[in-house]
């Protein structure tokens, strides 16, 4: 993983030239063009492009139809090349057994704070283009600090896929893994029960004892009135409910994102006319921790629901430990299924 240009299938083409004998195999992500695929397949590695249209990452089930025909069982090595991208091919997994991130000395010393989930998910990093450190006023030790602040156990290598510089450590890092790892063995069990959310990839150990919103109490079609129609349900998770309520200036925004449970959303719109435009509305539902938890959630999250007159544009109300915060007109009334249900809060503007 990296982003665009950082290098990543000059690494793969570098690591084609000091693996003889070896298999290795990969696929190679992009939003269009084969280009990257074509590039290994000329280096010796056997390859497959996958173009995403507009999607900026990959996930499983992309690298899974990619690998159809594929002779991927006989190979040492296979290496996912994902899209160019800092930010969503670090939440999603795709059954892999170690994750590299490529960086450039090019792209500033701050990369790694500015992008922390990347970094923090890495079990290496590639610092390419070190050729070109002579010519650049960056300070390599900076990078090295910034990483140890993000990555639990800093791995960097320096490397060079033009002078050769650090190829040699990385091909020890490939074959210590290749030692050391469980195989395919490992892409199978993920294929077979890939993460639900986002929380099951940063926290695996809490999936077992989540609390989960009831069913019946997910936000539904039923729940719109006449009139509108569903564009699409999802659920945000951990992280996103800790980048909104960042955005919201919680000073603890991470532990208290860290309090989620589980959550739903819906959006919605009217149904009209070509031409016409509407708001989307949404219903969004969140199982927290505990009651106060709940509380402090709803709390943090208000300012983001608020004109700068201080009207909401969405209701928020609190039952026990759930949240639902409300953009347009469901129903008003709607049952409660269980103790767990949520009635449903004032419609919002």
């Amino acid at each position: 993983m990296g982003s665009p240009g950082s290098g990543k299938t000059a690494v793969l083409e570098a690591t084609a030239r000091i693996m003889a004998g070896v298999r290795l195999g990969a696929v190679s992500a992009d939003l269009a063009t084969d280009n990257d695929a074509r590039r290994l397949e000329a280096a010796g590695i056997p390859s497959r492009a996958i173009t995403t249209g507009q999607a900026c990452h990959l996930d499983a089930e992309l690298v899974h139809r990619s690998l159809h025909d594929f002779p991927w069982r006989e190979l040492d090595v296979f290496f996912i090349e994902n899209v160019g991208n800092l930010v969503c091919p670090a939440i999603y997994d795709l059954g892999q057994e170690a994750n590299v991130v490529v960086l450039s000395v090019t792209e500033g010393e701050d990369k790694p704070l500015k992008y922390p989930v990347m970094f923090r998910k890495a079990d290496l990093v590639l610092l390419t283009k070190c050729d070109l450190v002579p010519h650049l006023e960056v300070d390599l030790r900076k990078i090295e600090d910034a990483l140890a602040r993000v990555m639990p156990e800093p791995k960097l290598i320096r490397v060079s896929a033009r002078t050769g510089e650090g190829l040699g450590p990385w091909k020890a890092w490939i074959e210590a893994k290749r030692a050391g790892g469980v195989g395919w063995a490992f892409v199978d069990a993920n294929y077979m029960r890939p993460p639900a959310t986002t929380a099951e990839i940063l926290h695996p150990e809490r999936a077992a004892t989540r609390h989960l919103l009831a069913p019946a109490d997910r936000p539904s079609a039923a729940e719109l009135p006449t009139g509108m129609r569903v564009l699409y349900a999802d659920t945000f998770g951990e992280w996103m409910l800790g980048t909104l309520l960042e955005r919201a200036g919680a000073p603890d925004a991470r532990a208290l994102a860290a309090e989620w449970q589980d959550d739903r959303i819906l959006f919605f719109e009217p149904r009209r006319m070509e031409g016409e435009t509407w708001p989307v509305g949404f219903v969004w539902r969140i199982r927290a921790a505990s009651p106060d938890a709940a509380r402090r959630l709803a709390a943090a999250l208000a300012p983001l629901y608020e004109r700068s007159e201080g009207r909401p544009v969405a209701a928020i109300a609190v039952v026990e430990d759930r949240v639902e915060v409300v953009r347009g007109r469901p129903r008003a009334q709607k049952p409660v299924s269980s103790p767990a249900g949520i009635s449903a809060p004032p419609a919002g503007r």
